[in-house]
């Protein structure tokens, strides 16, 4: 992990307060533990989020072709202030549940995504989308 995404992460969770924040669903035994029984899931399972202003990712458990995985999902806002979470991407990036600190881990993969994608923590280039009020 390079100290340049270790800082970025640090500033930006001054910067963003409240908008930044990191949510251990499942411990790393746990979704290791799913992966491993024979019982199919029900549904896709979080079992971890990383908001950071107007990017969301999330570590998730789902079902494909009678399998388990593990893998990300991208949601975006847009509008800063909205309440509102879009799917913008489903990333095909290996999920490292076990790394050491698995936050950063996450953090250096949503950094990566919104540099290569021209995203932004703090600011939306979307339309607003009317939804909920």
């Amino acid at each position: 992990m390079g100290v340049t995404e270790m800082n970025q992460r640090k500033l930006l969770k001054k910067q963003l307060g409240d908008g930044y924040s990191y949510e251990k669903i499942k411990s790393a035994s746990d979704v290791k533990r799913i992966l491993s029984t024979a019982e199919p899931l029900g549904f896709d399972m979080v079992v971890s989020s990383l908001t950071v202003g107007c990017v969301r990712l999330e570590a998730v458990l789902y079902q494909q072709s009678g399998r388990k995985k593990l893998g990300y999902d991208l949601f975006v806002k847009d509008t800063p202030t909205g309440q509102e979470w879009i799917c913008y991407d489903n990333l095909t990036d290996e999920v490292r549940i076990g790394a050491f600190n698995f936050e950063q881990e996450m953090f250096n993969v949503l950094n990566t995504y919104v540099v290569k994608h021209g995203l932004s923590y703090t600011e939306c280039s979307f339309e607003k989308l009317e939804g909920k009020p």
